[in-house]
């Protein structure tokens, strides 16, 4: 299985295996306890290979915990201002209005300013409904 690997370390511990190979064919128990050696080198690799995997898995959830952290704190900054744009905006549609309602003259309340007001009403409902 590590025919395909190109690692220098891999390369050694292929070549200690395929030198060990060869002397356990000549000289018996010695080969056998050097292919046992060497898959022992190769679990102990494996295993610190894996503990370095998982504490990088675990640096990359805190940084990926923290990214998320700050996007949601944009999140609500970037709502809480078009809140505010929005309550800014109604204040001066209402003001505007209002002037407008209190400069008119009687005669022109009961029809202009009358209409003015309803206007003002539905400004007042559709704005309210969108802060919410």
């Amino acid at each position: 299985f590590l025919l395909s690997c190109s690692h220098k370390t891999c390369d050694y511990s292929r070549l200690s295996r395929v030198s060990g190979l060869n002397d356990s064919r000549g000289s018996g128990s010695k080969g056998t306890e050097q292919a046992k050696r060497l898959s022992e080198e190769r679990r102990q690799q494996l295993l610190l290979q894996k503990m370095e995997l998982e504490i990088e898995k675990e640096r990359l959830q805190n940084l990926l915990a923290k990214q998320e952290a700050k996007l949601l704190l944009k999140q609500e900054q970037l709502r809480q201002s078009r809140i505010d744009y929005n309550r800014r905006l109604f204040s001066i549609l209402a003001y505007t209005v209002g002037k407008q309602h209190d400069s008119c003259g009687k005669q022109q309340r009961k029809t202009v300013c009358g209409r003015k007001k309803g206007i003002r009403k539905a400004v007042l409902r559709d704005w309210v409904g969108k802060e919410e």
